[in-house]
């Protein structure tokens, strides 16, 4: 695989996906975007050229390296910062990133929220560490920071941590509501994305993913024999990687599509009738995502892929 999209190529694949489908935004994400480079290009020049085709953008960042670009970032229109955050305490925060860089978030989650930057925080929830959490919300109550909460995906690559550290989405609800006493509960439903809990707390959101509310109709889904662990939504996102192949399913490595190829790129409305584009731009991470206990095993859903770690 490709360390890198090719700018030339985003474009371009962008561009047809626009001529067949109304998509308005694209969402980049994993591994770490701020890696990104391709000849003089970085990820600024990237978000800035995706803007100019009238196109809104959205990012997820782990932030170690998101305070290098806030004055850049101030001139394009990024419609969301996504920083990944899931410990306000440093060592756990080692464990859990293999990564020294909990200063460089933090400032980054600062300097970009001086600057206006629209940021917006995710945090994994993990059994026995919710008190991580608790410091967060109350982190971003302080700061006026909207927050994402997820529970653990499935993984066969985890499935005894997984068993170990899993807790659902209505007992993430029962432990927030433990805590506080003033706040407005939303369910928001979605046919092709799954449903969402929003709890408000004074002027600050914290948005939970329900992982019970999925679709399971298509044919991919129906005989999988992850069917009764897996918590994703299918297809809920066009994920491209580097060398542009499109995968509907973290779980299935055996689901891949070439995205160069005309009849694939004509028929993504039969995965999901909503395109949701999301790129993959960096198949390298300066984070490796472990289980906050210190052990080998990670958690990142890229596992399996031929992503690399860059570990400093």
């Amino acid at each position: 695989m490709n360390n890198f999209m090719s700018f030339n190529s985003i474009i371009e694949l962008l561009k047809n996906i626009k001529k067949l489908y109304d998509i308005k935004e694209v969402d980049i994400g994993a591994l770490e975007p701020f890696l990104y480079k391709d000849n003089n290009f970085n990820i600024v020049d990237l978000i800035t050229a995706i803007e100019d085709l009238s196109l809104e953008v959205k990012i997820t960042t782990n932030g170690s390296l998101l305070y290098n670009y806030i004055d850049r970032l101030k001139k394009t229109n990024i419609k969301k910062i996504r920083i990944s955050l899931h410990s306000l305490d440093n060592d756990t925060f080692m464990n859990i990133s293999k990564s020294n860089n909990f200063n460089h978030v933090i400032k980054s989650i600062k300097e970009a929220k001086i600057n206006n930057l629209p940021i917006e925080l995710n945090s994994i929830i993990f059994k026995g560490y919710e008190e991580h959490i608790l410091d967060i919300i109350n982190f971003c109550l302080q700061n006026d920071i909207n927050l994402k909460l997820y529970n653990l995906y499935y993984s066969p690559y985890y499935k005894d941590d997984y068993d170990k550290y899993y807790i659902s989405a209505q007992d993430i609800v029962k432990f927030i509501k433990k805590h506080f006493d003033n706040y407005k509960i939303i369910k928001e439903e979605n046919i092709s994305k799954r449903d969402r809990l929003i709890l408000k707390i004074k002027n600050t959101e914290f948005i939970i993913k329900d992982d019970r509310s999925l679709n399971r109709e298509n044919e991919y889904c129906k005989n999988c024999h992850y069917i009764d662990e897996c918590g994703e939504q299918f297809a809920e996102y066009v994920r491209v990687d580097p060398d542009l192949y499109f995968y509907p399913c973290y779980l299935r490595k055996d689901l891949r599509f070439n995205l160069q190829d005309k009849n694939i790129l004509n028929n993504l409305h039969k995965f999901n009738r909503d395109i949701n584009i999301r790129l993959i731009v960096s198949a390298i991470c300066n984070f490796k995502c472990s289980f906050p206990d210190d052990k080998s095993n990670f958690w990142c859903l890229k596992q399996g892929g031929d992503y690399k770690w860059q570990g400093k």
